[in-house]
């Protein structure tokens, strides 16, 4: 399962310049990244998740903001390529 980006827009995203920010799927944590102040992107969690609707939190600094945003999981298919994939 690959990782997609998710850009998040919203308010007061200006208190992340200078410091981490870590998206929260649900619990499942990856590394944002501050594009400007009214934008992040969020990798997606990457491995075999359940299928499921997750809220969309950042944690900036020691505050958690609420996106307002969910995320829901989809069902993958493996491609095996067997040698008659181009």
């Amino acid at each position: 399962h690959q990782s997609m980006n998710v850009t998040l827009y919203g308010i007061g995203y200006e208190k992340a310049i200078c410091k981490p920010i870590i998206c929260l799927f649900g619990t499942a944590k990856t590394l944002g990244t501050l594009v400007d102040i009214n934008e992040i992107i969020c990798p997606t969690p990457t491995g075999k998740n359940p299928l499921s609707v997750v809220s969309i939190s950042l944690i900036i600094g020691d505050e958690r903001i609420s996106t307002g945003y969910h995320y829901r999981y989809l069902p993958y298919v493996e491609i095996i390529n067997d040698g008659t994939l181009n």
